[in-house]
């Protein structure tokens, strides 16, 4: 087997990524259904820390941003979509930025948006902070901000391999060698 692809890789040193969990109002549920919680137990198998804010990853008006729509999402215009997504990160950190006790940070929001997947982190737009979109309607795996997360740290689709995190589809559990790799190694972790 490609030692790159062994799904049961350590890291031998602790390494740590912080996020912080922003929602919208059109997020019609109470909290992120434990896709944080499932986030940090498939992270610390592989010696990544998940820190989190708030703790708990806890929907309260503190972070609860007014966005009574769903995020528009225009398939053929990037310029649109760059300047919906950076509108959209930018209110994010403005609404939380003094409570964050971290200086590096991926921001997760949950919410509604018109893209067709079930979570969205823009990859062509250019946003100089990773921003990851996810649905109410998750898969029941709750590995979607997980797998946004993938995509925040330059990964990509793994649709060969029905377990491995970054497959589109359910039933995902597995990270393997190269992937904890390089989100430890993401702009959002720290040492």
């Amino acid at each position: 087997m490609d030692p790159s692809k062994v799904t049961t890789f350590k890291l031998p040193k602790r390494a740590k990524v912080n996020i912080i969990c922003v929602y919208l109002s059109n997020y019609f549920l109470n909290d992120d259904q434990g896709e944080v919680a499932k986030a940090k137990s498939v992270l610390d198998n592989h010696n990544i820390q998940l820190e989190v804010w708030p703790q708990g990853a806890a929907k309260t008006i503190n972070n609860t941003l007014n966005y009574p729509d769903p995020v528009p999402h225009d398939p053929y215009d990037d310029a649109v979509n760059k300047v919906t997504y950076t509108d959209l990160l930018t209110r994010a950190r403005s609404l939380v930025s003094s409570k964050v006790p971290f200086s590096v940070f991926a921001t997760v929001v949950f919410g509604q948006f018109k893209h067709v997947g079930i979570g969205i982190t823009p990859p062509s737009v250019g946003l100089v902070t990773p921003l990851c979109i996810v649905s109410p309607n998750g898969n029941s795996d709750k590995m979607d901000v997980l797998h946004e997360l993938g995509h925040a740290s330059n990964l990509h689709h793994e649709d060969g391999i029905a377990k491995n995190f970054m497959n589109g589809t359910n039933g995902r559990s597995e990270m393997m060698r190269f992937q904890v790799e390089k989100m430890a190694k993401s702009w959002f972790a720290v040492a």
